[in-house]
């Protein structure tokens, strides 16, 4: 055999045909030191780990609270999610699943990713309204009980398509770096990467222009949503970018979902509705270019979020103020309560008769009170106020309103109740126990009171009860006379008022249904 200088098999010189076996050998070698390493690396994070992490040990990191103990619990599984319900709501977890299946493809695709599949818990006794989104471990969690008086769409409709934007995001910034990440720490990594890397303002402002451009409504298109965005630009009132970004004390400055939106739906229109995937998949795979983000979108985006914030507000300016140059003369108004250099907001007001107007009003030092504003604009506060959700009602000297009441033992379980105000007596006194009334009016004649109930199996109707004359500070309601009026084919009622029709008395209801109002 001839041999060959410089050819090795496991460190010996060999001749002619032992090459190739020596390079296979030599390959062989790094392969099995490669892997000793990456054991050894693994041991190490192993053992860094488990040092840290045993001396407090949860089973997650952020609880939205234990349902009430009665529920017997179902559940329907899907492709992309695990529906977890009480068995009260089958009708409407049924149609969850649906949305969820005819909305996820058109959610994910433009952030180029695959949903993970993930549990989605319904609760169905809880009146605050709200979803959420959490990883560590990963869920979704949705309180199915309509808000009062909100912009027409469906409650159903609006939580899957904002919390499963949310979730595709997430799934999205498991990839690349944070997916090697993964296996040391789990799902924590996500929530790593995202709580130093992601700002706020893209979570919330992209899932709102989703829900905006994916549905018939959606809050980018509620006039209310973006109207102190408007009203500053307008008149010209500039904050930093920190204030835009972190919120003020001083002033009342909109949220990340106001700020987001604007950003998200500008940067959108510019580059593509595939750029946040973009940027996304460069701030996964480019995790070291401090802050990955911002790199990402001066790349794909044309601008940081600095410069997008501007160029979105400059734009947005620019419309309103075309709009406004078609508005009529403004109505002279006079303004009632007293100029301050602190921020309060006043809502809800009522007339009461004798120059005297209730409402409520919330500053930066206190939270919602009841305040009566006499015609000379002094403001004098009356009583601190809880979960109001409803506006206030005045009908000869009383204030009413509904408020949500928490349940003494289970977090997911709340109450409604009709309350009423006697301001020339200073008495309050709640009308209703373990209800879920929401909103509430008087007829003229003091003889019946309208509100609404949303159930815990998901019917939305009308509720009229008859009201005893007011005297002495005691009106009484008769809940057990009762009339139950369920919207017709489906949908929410929204709200109800007491008005005028062509043979006296009516009651006037609008209500959503399908993503339109009906009256």
């Amino acid at each position: 055999m001839d041999r060959h200088k410089g050819d090795t098999v496991k460190g010996k010189r060999v001749k002619g045909k032992g090459w190739k076996g020596g390079r296979v050998e030599r390959w062989k070698g790094e392969r099995d030191r490669r892997r000793g390493f990456r054991f050894l690396a693994f041991i190490v994070v192993f053992i860094f780990h488990f040092q840290f992490s045993i001396f407090n040990c949860f089973a997650q990191y952020y609880d939205a609270g234990e349902d009430p103990a009665f529920i017997k619990w179902r559940k329907i599984d899907t492709k992309n999610f695990v529906l977890i319900y009480p068995s009260t709501l089958d009708s409407a977890a049924k149609r969850y699943a649906w949305l969820f299946d005819q909305a996820t493809g058109n959610i994910a695709a433009p952030l180029d990713t695959r949903l993970k599949k993930i549990p989605v818990v319904l609760h169905a006794y809880n009146l605050n309204s709200n979803g959420l989104v959490s990883w560590a471990p990963k869920r979704m969690e949705l309180m199915t009980s309509p808000p009062y008086s909100s912009y027409p769409q469906l409650w159903d409709k609006q939580l899957v398509l904002h919390e499963t934007r949310h979730a595709a995001q997430m799934s999205k910034m498991g990839d690349h770096v944070v997916k090697y990440l993964h296996w040391a720490i789990g799902e924590q990594a996500e929530g790593l990467f995202v709580g130093i890397f992601i700002p706020g303002w893209y979570l919330e402002g992209d899932a709102v222009a989703t829900e905006t451009a994916l549905s018939s409504t959606g809050r980018g298109r509620h006039a209310a949503f973006l109207m102190p965005q408007k009203a500053y630009l307008l008149n010209n009132m500039h904050f930093s970018w920190d204030q835009w970004k972190m919120g003020s004390y001083r002033y009342p400055v909109p949220g990340a979902y106001e700020l987001g939106y604007s950003i998200s739906a500008y940067a959108s229109l510019k580059a593509g509705g595939r750029v946040f995937g973009q940027s996304l998949d460069y701030s996964t795979r480019r995790i070291y270019h401090i802050p990955p983000f911002d790199r990402a979108l001066e790349k794909y985006a044309g601008g940081g979020e600095q410069e997008l914030q501007a160029a979105s507000f400059a734009l947005l300016k620019q419309q309103w103020q075309r709009e406004d140059s078609l508005r009529g003369q403004d109505i002279p108004a006079q303004v009632l309560t007293p100029t301050s250099n602190d921020y309060a907001a006043y809502n809800s007001p009522v007339v009461a008769g004798e120059g005297r107007i209730f409402a409520l009003r919330t500053t930066m030092n206190r939270t919602r009170h009841l305040v009566e504003i006499d015609s000379s604009g002094e403001v004098r506060v009356r009583r601190p106020m809880g979960t109001v959700n409803s506006r206030l009602v005045y009908h000869r000297g009383f204030i009413f309103w509904t408020e949500i009441v928490p349940h003494i033992r289970w977090p997911q379980q709340s109450y409604s109740v009709i309350k009423c105000y006697h301001p020339a007596s200073g008495k309050l006194r709640t009308l209703t126990k373990g209800t879920r009334f929401a909103g509430v009016d008087i007829s003229a004649d003091g003889r019946q009171l309208v509100t609404i109930e949303n159930t815990p199996e998901g019917e939305s109707r009308l509720v009229v009860i008859p009201l005893s004359a007011p005297d002495a500070a005691r009106p009484v309601l008769s809940p057990d006379a009762a009339r139950y009026y369920p919207i017709p084919t489906g949908g929410t009622w929204q709200e109800a008022v007491w008005g005028e029709g062509k043979s006296g008395a009516a009651l006037f209801a609008p209500a959503y249904r399908q993503g339109y109002s009906v009256v």
